[in-house]
């Protein structure tokens, strides 16, 4: 899959972007910071022991540095015990990926975490309730490991949204429209694969994926969405530019097969202590739900004001 990375480091203030040509590496482990923690699957409580290092650690430096643990050798049994958080890992919040034996863990690094995670899903749901729509079509949700019926593989997110018409069905767990991945700064490389994972593993069903990266100084928000199907080969910086000026800028709304996605940061907003810059940012009201708004519905605007509220329990 062709990824359209942010030609800038994760703190820096613009918003161009720039074209991969070639093709990255896939697989689980792209994109981790090189000081990942490695380790060989023996018993529940050594991972226990070793997440809580890393929770530790991330503490000692406030909240800078590692966040991962790579689990390799790992059994059936171990996948389903982590993907369903059974006796969890002593209390250390995280969420969990997974290809054939090998186990990627995200340490959640606290309140930061939790709290802008939550408060940007919120800004959204507040809106959608605003335009008088029903609250089960609006549902938020986080510990759903969504795995791929023709892979070995699966993956949660921090947080998804499902309008109803996704709800499971006869045991059937449709993918979410959009989904949420928050991290710190050194783990950025890897949310951008995280993005990825999710518009290639569903076909696309996913429409938007947001980023949000934490860092002491910054909170910086990027929205991840595929071009559409006619868009040329290769793709030139003039041509996502003109995508990202585009209002509405709205996603293709067909699945498509797993080679042909490719996904780019159409938007992005830093929050500072002092400054917001890059918003608003609109999400398309069809790319949450697939289908046409009604006379009352329109798209979530997430403005200035939202971003330093949202921001304000992050710092």
């Amino acid at each position: 899959m062709e990824i359209l990375y942010s030609d800038i480091s994760p703190e820096a203030n613009t918003t161009s972007v720039t074209a991969v040509i070639s093709p990255p590496p896939s697989g689980p482990l792209v994109g981790l910071p090189a000081s990942h923690v490695v380790r060989t699957w023996s018993r529940m409580s050594s991972l226990q022991a070793d997440a809580e290092d890393v929770l530790g650690t991330l503490k000692a430096n406030e909240y800078d540095g590692n966040q991962w643990l790579v689990i390799l050798d790992l059994t059936k049994n171990a996948v389903e015990q982590l993907g369903s958080h059974e006796n969890g890992l002593r209390g250390v919040p995280y969420r969990f990926q997974y290809e054939g034996t090998a186990g990627i863990i995200k340490i959640i690094l606290g309140y930061a975490h939790e709290y802008c995670t939550a408060e940007f899903s919120t800004a959204i749901n507040d809106q959608l309730a605003a335009m008088g729509i029903a609250r089960n079509d609006r549902s938020w949700g986080g510990g759903t490991l969504y795995s791929t019926p023709y892979s070995n593989r699966g993956k949660e997110a921090d947080q998804i949204f499902t309008p109803f018409n996704r709800r499971p069905s006869g045991g059937i767990i449709d993918w979410p429209s959009l989904v949420i991945e928050t991290g710190v700064s050194e783990s950025y490389k890897k949310l951008q694969a995280d993005a990825s994972w999710w518009f290639e593993n569903s076909h696309g069903r996913v429409r938007i994926v947001i980023l949000i990266i934490l860092n002491k100084n910054y909170v910086r928000w990027e929205k991840w969405q595929l071009v559409p199907l006619n868009a040329p080969t290769p793709l030139t910086r003039g041509y996502l530019n003109q995508l990202r000026q585009q209002v509405p800028n709205i996603p293709p709304l067909t699945a498509q097969p797993a080679v042909a996605p490719r996904p780019y940061s159409a938007q992005e907003v830093l929050n500072t202590p002092t400054s917001v810059t890059g918003a608003p940012m609109m999400i398309p009201f069809e790319a949450l739900y697939d289908r046409g708004r009604g006379p009352t519905e329109t798209d979530v605007i997430i403005t200035a004001q939202d971003f330093r509220d949202i921001a304000n329990t992050c710092f």
